[in-house]
């Protein structure tokens, strides 16, 4: 009798185990799940502001069917988030998990294995020492850089922001005219909106995040 009773209370317990490892949440390099093989960046940069706006795009690669991933974005207000599979795009849910920006994205259903991609809109505040997207005053003049090495690119996009993923960047900037933009790779042109400039640059080799900058 006592043995039985032994037995349901392992069956009782080993499940909640389980349970407890399921939601374990990745310390160093991120899970395997999911390969990004390039970034659409858009952001508008307005260097005396409290904050900028951008939007991403990632197209990654699921190597296994999943219904989450774990990413990364800090202190990064996402107010909308989408995933593009099979021609067709939905709704996902993106959660900062941790302070260092650890962060998941809830698909709400399981997707195979496969390309598809993630799009984000979100706003952010700058940084106000030399990490992620940052601004400073000089003089009654204000300017924008970023810093991005080692894990600071999380602070200005939602990003898989690990030296051992290397992918091209497309790289759009919004200022006012007037403004210098720089980035990686060379301008190809701008155009006007109302009293707003748009930079684009062409598409840079293959990278990893905290060699972009802007």
């Amino acid at each position: 009798m006592r043995k039985l009773l032994l037995l349901a209370a392992s069956a009782l317990v080993m499940p909640s185990l389980a349970m407890a490892q399921d939601v374990k949440l990745p310390t160093g390099k991120l899970p395997d799940t999911v390969t990004p093989q390039a970034y659409r960046l858009d952001l508008t940069v307005l260097p005396s502001r409290d904050r900028f706006s951008g939007h991403t795009e990632i197209d990654v690669t699921l190597n296994d069917p999943a219904s989450m991933v774990y990413m990364h974005g800090r202190d990064l207000e996402v107010t909308k988030a989408t995933v593009t599979a099979n021609g067709k795009t939905f709704p996902v849910t993106f959660k900062q998990l941790t302070p260092l920006g650890l962060a998941s994205l809830d698909f709400g259903r399981e997707l195979p294995a496969g390309k598809v991609t993630l799009k984000f809109d979100y706003t952010a505040p700058f940084g106000d020492g030399p990490a992620g997207l940052y601004h400073v005053e000089v003089g009654d003049k204000w300017y924008s850089w970023t810093q991005f090495e080692s894990i600071d690119a999380r602070a200005a996009f939602p990003s898989f922001d690990e030296p051992g993923y290397k992918t091209p960047f497309t790289v759009t900037l919004t200022t006012k005219p007037g403004f210098e933009a720089v980035s990686n790779a060379p301008e190809t042109g701008t155009v006007k909106h109302g009293d707003l400039v748009t930079h684009k640059f062409e598409s840079t080799k293959p990278l990893p995040t905290y060699l972009m900058a802007f």
